[in-house]
């Protein structure tokens, strides 16, 4: 997998521990090209800008950083069975196995596929996926303010995987991950809704052996808070199938 960093907004103004030699950026894209062996390219147009901030004398917390999908390809609408089978066939773990295994059989009518994913499984013509994430410079990233130190390698690791790479659920509809969502053993949890919806499971949780265990909340959307991603970077190996994220939030900050 490649990640390649586009020098957006006032990129020339962002620190050298974000974008310098062996900074940030260069550990983020070791990081994804040592776990994924895809032959997937990801431009990341980096953007330093002011985001949402606040801060008092006892409490900071804000917009840590935001992305979306720029141009080309936008990912893929697909039925059940086909994205089933797809991931079948490309499954390399047994815990993949598993968890194809125990997807919905029914009451999916589609599926929103992101393009990193669609185009792994054959379902979209390979091409350079285009991103762009916005990195808040408002933001005390080195805790210098009394406060302790934000994390932007998983902030940005975070941004990356989802419109880009599909690690996250739709309001308006069923994606992949949505696919590994229970609310019980056994108990598949297909619920669609804004953020604030009441529709919405507080207790669905992912889950690759069929609801049996749980392993992590995925309410009210998966991309709620800045992922452990810094754990995985230290065992690289350890497969994330089919994308499992690992929550962790760092003060009140949020990644969106």
């Amino acid at each position: 997998m490649q990640i390649n960093f586009i020098k957006g907004t006032n990129y020339s103004s962002a620190p050298s521990w974000l974008t310098g030699a062996g900074g940030v950026l260069d550990q983020i894209q070791s990081f994804y090209d040592r776990l994924f062996t895809n032959n997937i390219t990801i431009d990341v147009t980096l953007n330093w800008v002011p985001l949402a901030w606040s801060q008092t004398s006892t409490n900071e917390g804000g917009t840590l950083a935001s992305n979306n999908i720029t141009s080309g390809t936008n990912g893929v609408t697909s039925s059940l069975s086909t994205l089933s089978a797809a991931l079948q066939s490309h499954a390399q773990y047994a815990t993949q196995d598993e968890a194809y295994a125990n997807m919905p059989t029914s009451g999916v009518s589609s599926v929103y596929i992101a393009p990193a994913e669609a185009m792994i499984l054959g379902l979209e013509p390979k091409a350079t996926v285009n991103i762009y994430v916005n990195v808040n410079s408002s933001a005390n990233w080195l805790g210098d303010d009394g406060f302790a130190p934000l994390d932007a390698f998983g902030a940005i690791c975070h941004e990356i995987s989802e419109r880009g790479m599909g690690r996250f659920s739709q309001v308006g509809g069923l994606d992949v991950m949505d696919m590994f969502r229970f609310s019980g053993s056994g108990q598949h949890d297909l619920t669609t809704g804004a953020t604030s919806s009441s529709t919405i499971n507080s207790s669905a949780y992912f889950s690759i052996d069929n609801g049996a265990t749980n392993l992590g909340p995925t309410t009210p959307i998966m991309a709620t808070t800045v992922t452990g991603f810094r754990a995985a970077a230290r065992s690289p190996t350890t497969p994330m199938a089919p994308w499992a994220p690992a929550s962790r939030t760092s003060r009140k900050s949020t990644s969106s």
